[in-house]
């Protein structure tokens, strides 16, 4: 079986954009894979606990009802991975979770964990060569 190989790229979303500033943009890597023409990005744990802390800077505050006792997004190690509140456009008093996994691939002969942190789900850009230079 022949599986897909990886490419390193830089990723972000429009929310990171308009909340907290243009230069907030995250390595990870990809597979080619899209959803609805959006990027499906697999990122290492020190990236994705970055992301996992601009989604707490972003979703701060009394219509989402966050703060630091209460997070949207976090690292659950006992399961090794990132779950994050379920977000429907506000605060949502189910308590539903979404969770992202950590896979492991071989990466160049490295055997590394990537966590999928909003893949197949949110709207993530691969940003090009020219706007990573912006």
């Amino acid at each position: 079986m022949h599986l897909p190989i990886a490419r390193q790229s830089t990723f972000t979303m429009d929310c990171f954009f308009e909340a907290i500033g243009p230069d907030i943009a995250f390595p990870g890597y990809t597979f080619g894979d899209t959803w609805n023409g959006f990027a499906t990005p697999g990122f290492t744990k020190a990236e994705a606990e970055r992301i996992a802390a601009a989604l707490n800077r972003l979703y701060r505050g009394p219509q989402w009802q966050q703060g630091d006792d209460n997070p949207y997004a976090w690292y659950d190690a006992e399961r090794d991975m990132f779950v994050n509140q379920y977000d429907d456009g506000g605060y949502d008093e189910s308590g539903e979770l979404d969770e992202w996994p950590g896979q492991t691939f071989d990466l160049d002969g490295i055997p590394t964990t990537l966590y999928s942190i909003g893949s197949y789900c949110w709207t993530w850009w691969e940003l090009t060569d020219d706007e990573e230079s912006d």
